[in-house]
């Protein structure tokens, strides 16, 4: 499994903004490029189902062919990355297996061939974003994207 660090810049933010919606799906649409991302950003609520005082999160990015960037807040987290929903993730730059076949369990596959997703362990209070631009190649054309970040933990936890 990969997991995020908490961040204390995180818990800050938490602290700060009093009442918060528990996330259940966050989802946009945006234009994006090679050169012009598409971002999704949020902070990881406590309540409902925990897996080990984690939450599993689904990312997702639609589009033509869209690469997949997830990333804490904090200093020093790791970067997540996928080119494409059925291949590898990639952890600080090292492969780290495909989450195709989980993705598709826990909520659904994704639109297409070319899409990207991820499963993260993500601790309640982190910061997190996801965002998406397009494959390279494609420069400063824009095209259509979507991100989703999905709480999955209740179906992970009944697998």
């Amino acid at each position: 499994m990969r997991f995020l660090k908490p961040s204390f810049v995180a818990l800050l933010l938490l602290g700060a903004a009093g009442s918060y919606a528990e996330l259940t799906n966050i989802s946009t649409t945006s234009l994006q490029s090679e050169n012009v991302a598409a971002i999704a950003c949020t902070i990881v609520g406590s309540a409902g189902a925990s897996a080990d005082g984690y939450k599993a999160l689904v990312f997702l990015s639609e589009g033509r062919d869209p690469v997949l960037t997830v990333r804490g807040l904090s200093a020093g987290a790791a970067t997540y990355f996928n080119e494409n929903w059925g291949s590898q993730v990639y952890v600080d730059g090292r492969a780290d297996g495909s989450d195709a076949d989980q993705i598709q369990a826990l909520l659904r596959p994704a639109a297409g061939p070319n899409d990207a997703g991820m499963l993260l362990f993500v601790r309640p209070g982190v910061g997190i974003c996801a965002w998406s631009n397009e494959n390279i190649g494609s420069g400063s054309t824009l095209y259509q994207a979507a991100i989703s970040i999905t709480d999955v933990t209740a179906a992970w936890l009944a697998r």
